[in-house]
């Protein structure tokens, strides 16, 4: 429990200071362009050497890969699919409200999907873990 802690006050102080870089003063493009590159390859570690393996240890590699490359395709699809706001395109018109509230929705529900679907299938395959995906969840 010590350490679900701490974990929770590290998530907490690094969403805090990463809001306050934006509130205090607008970083340079190159700061923002490796802070995107470093959140990347943290993504992509976390899910090649830890969310993999524990799949492939409770579920059968051929599940595994169909699944990782489902992934791929309705991500792609998505992209494909969903507008892109442009702030180039948007300097002569002007904004609307609606549309920005919609994207806003649209592109906070489909962040949270996939982070839903790990936690509810680590509520479901630990019953132990279940309050810590809860938890970390909040």
């Amino acid at each position: 429990m010590k350490n679900l802690l701490l974990v929770i006050l590290f998530i907490f102080i690094g969403q805090t200071l990463g809001s306050l870089i934006g509130l205090i003063k607008r970083p340079r493009d190159t700061f923002l362009h490796a802070s995107l590159a470093f959140s990347a390859s943290m993504m992509l570690g976390i899910s090649f050497f830890q969310l993999i393996p524990e799949a492939l240890k409770i579920t059968p590699p051929l599940l595994v890969i169909i699944f990782f490359f489902s992934g791929i395709i309705v991500m792609r699809l998505t992209d494909k699919i969903l507008p892109h706001i442009d702030p180039g395109l948007f300097k002569g018109e002007k904004s609307s409200l609606k549309k920005t509230v919609t994207m806003l929705i649209v592109g906070i529900a489909l962040h949270n999907f996939p982070e839903g679907l790990a936690i509810g299938v680590g509520f479901v395959a630990l019953a132990s873990g279940g309050l810590c995906a809860l938890l970390l969840s909040l």
